[in-house]
């Protein structure tokens, strides 16, 4: 029988790493402490304005968005034939008088909103003005425009001191200047 081989002598003990996601050489230089980290940068200060950028870069956006459209649009003309040419071009003619048109009622009831209790008649006033110039080609409505037309309007057509004056009145009249009676009273009743 034979003697099973004596056991190897165990290990020394290696120190632990004082980084242990680091490994070091054997016999570097431990490593030196860590800068201290530099402080927080301070939030930005808010723009003056941030409603005027945001409505800036919310236009340069839609300016982008019209172009890249623009140009799918002449890509996909280029690949077309001449009758298909024909029908987008009736197709587009066709929405964009739609649109126009959506947006001149958009504007009709808009201008009704904003002068009812400023102006009389707004229905006699809107059958007098051309709306169309407060529409643009994509169907949008100037509201500021609108609003000044309907301060302008009401300014001219209301009378100083907001009232509409009686008028003359005759100290002759049986009536005591009454329309109604007098009427009733001309009518037999």
């Amino acid at each position: 029988m034979t003697q099973p081989a004596p056991a190897a002598p165990p290990a020394p003990p290696v120190p632990p790493l004082p980084d242990a996601s680091l490994p070091r050489p054997t016999g570097a230089p431990p490593p030196a402490p860590a800068p201290p980290a530099p402080p927080a940068p301070a939030p930005p200060a808010p723009p003056a304005d941030t409603a005027d950028e945001v409505r800036a870069a919310l236009e340069a956006e839609r300016r982008q968005h019209r172009e890249t459209q623009q140009a799918l649009a002449e890509l996909r003309q280029q690949s077309m034939t001449e009758q298909e040419k024909a029908i987008a071009k009736a197709r587009d003619e066709g929405r964009a008088e739609a649109v126009r048109a959506a947006g001149l009622k958009v504007a009709a009831a808009e201008f009704r909103a904003l002068a009812a209790g400023k102006l009389a008649d707004p229905a006699a006033a809107l059958e007098l003005l051309d709306l169309s110039r407060f529409v643009s080609e994509t169907g949008d409505v100037d509201s500021k425009a609108l609003g000044q037309l309907v301060e302008k309007l009401a300014a001219q057509l209301t009378p100083p001191g907001g009232r509409v004056p009686s008028g003359p009145r005759s100290a002759g009249d049986p009536g005591g200047g009454d329309f109604i009676r007098d009427t009733l009273r001309k009518m037999g009743r």
